[in-house]
């Protein structure tokens, strides 16, 4: 039987090592980079997501309730521009949701996720009887 020199069996032994340790090396650093990204993006999720100060959702989380330093402000969570500053009473209903001020209220059409502003003495009716359901917000 003719057998291959043993120099060119170990050859290939060192080149398939070299192979394989630069494989393993390049998945430890996949693996590193993708850690690295899911971490980014959880704490990206956590900042941004429900609960870190928000005490009402309406219409699928595009507005809340937010606690500010001294007061409760209805803001647009994507864009945290303040809808209406200094709540003190929300009702949250499947069609329509209620959130007020001293001076304002705002309904948000829970469905088509826009919203009215307008003043309290301008309510209906219908609005003033939403008021008195309205869950009110102690002041801190």
């Amino acid at each position: 039987m003719n057998r291959p020199p043993m120099k060119s069996i170990k050859g290939r032994f060192r080149k398939f090592t070299k192979t394989v340790l630069k494989w393993a090396m390049f998945g430890v650093v996949f693996v590193f980079f993708i850690v690295s990204i899911l971490q980014i993006v959880f704490v990206y999720v956590v900042s941004k997501g429900p609960g870190r100060d928000d005490i009402a959702l309406f219409h699928g989380n595009r507005y809340a309730i937010s606690t500010s330093e001294s007061n409760y402000e209805l803001y647009e969570r994507k864009t945290s521009r303040v809808i209406l500053p200094n709540v003190t009473a929300y009702y949250v209903g499947k069609e329509k949701s209620y959130i007020m001020n001293h001076s304002e209220l705002v309904i948000i059409d829970e469905k088509h996720g826009t919203y009215v502003r307008k003043p309290l003495a301008e309510a209906t009716p219908d609005e003033i009887a939403m008021i008195e359901q309205m869950k009110q917000l102690r002041k801190k």
